[in-house]
């Protein structure tokens, strides 16, 4: 077999007739348990970062940074994940002379992968393609339908993660976040500027989840103080909740504990609580045109965050 496959060239002259009219609202309605049980995990971090003494109390646990033993999200999720992902195999195709950017090179590549999922007798294929390419590829899809009916194009994690920071970074870009990253001492000038561009993954990430994580703090100190005025039963018991942060704070502690059950047993006394939260998130953007923009702060840096997690836990199914 020569090392070079050759190129088939793609219909260009086939219209689209596929996603010409309004989208339906309702395919952005989840209802998927994975996305209720990774919410439910984020604001158990918070809480067993924050550590209260009572579950509703506005003062919270004075802790200073040296007495910090619960690790950052990234940190806590690595030591809570009990997931174990398949080893991947690489191999390399044969080479394709010609530009990858090219629509006939890319129809080649699509062509190839069919015929070799056809003899491993799978029906269905799911080819990740960079931004560039990602583009290309979908049109090529789109134009010919049913020739691609059962492939699966989709756009690597990282670039999709990438492509949100910069609309993250655009949506927020007069706000003062970057402001907020200079004066705090976390980055830089350039630095902060390019990752609210979406071009320093790592450090974007890092910024963002930083960011969070005192909004959320926030937030939650003017939680407890709302609670405290309306003098009405939050149907949560409290003493149990706030007994059962206190075990999987030792358990990060200790490393010998079982970090991963302590912190599922934090995870399912977290219904209730959301309830109340989504109340008085409810409340707050009624209120207050600034708590809104920052709870939409709040739901867009979780959402890329339960992102990452899917993807390294390999539930992105």
């Amino acid at each position: 077999m020569s090392s070079h496959s050759r190129i088939q060239h793609v219909r260009k002259e086939t219209p689209v007739t596929q996603f010409l009219n309004t989208v339906k609202q309702d395919w952005y309605v989840c209802g998927n348990p994975l996305d209720d049980g990774a919410s439910k995990m984020d604001l158990a971090w918070a809480l067993v970062r924050m550590l209260p003494t009572k579950l509703f109390e506005v003062q919270l646990f004075p802790m200073e940074t040296d007495r910090q033993t619960v690790p950052g999200w990234t940190g806590f999720n690595a030591m809570v994940s009990s997931a174990a992902p398949s080893i991947t195999e690489v191999g390399y195709c044969p080479m394709i002379n010609g530009s990858p950017t090219e629509a006939s090179t890319v129809y080649t590549v699509m062509k190839q992968i069919q015929k070799m999922m056809s003899s491993l007798g799978q029906h269905d294929c799911v080819i990740t393609f960079d931004l560039a390419i990602y583009m290309k590829a979908k049109e090529i899809q789109w134009r010919n339908s049913n020739e691609f009916g059962r492939t699966v194009i989709r756009m690597g994690g990282f670039h999709i993660a990438l492509n949100y920071l910069a609309v993250l970074g655009k949506m927020f870009e007069d706000s003062g976040l970057s402001d907020l990253l200079i004066e705090s001492g976390t980055y830089g000038i350039n630095t902060a500027e390019n990752l609210l561009k979406g071009k320093s993954y790592n450090r974007g990430v890092r910024g963002h989840k930083l960011v969070m994580e005192a909004l959320m703090r926030l937030q939650w100190e003017e939680q407890c103080r709302w609670l405290s005025q309306r003098h009405e039963d939050t149907g949560v018991d409290e003493e149990t909740v706030t007994a059962h942060i206190h075990s999987c704070k030792d358990a990060v502690k200790e490393t010998t504990g079982d970090l991963h059950n302590c912190c599922q047993t934090v995870c399912d006394d977290m219904t209730d609580v959301q309830k109340l939260m989504s109340v008085f998130r409810t409340f707050g953007r009624t209120a207050s045109q600034v708590f809104s923009f920052w709870s939409t702060y709040i739901e867009m840096v979780q959402l890329l965050l339960e992102f990452i997690r899917a993807e390294r836990d390999d539930e992105m199914k």
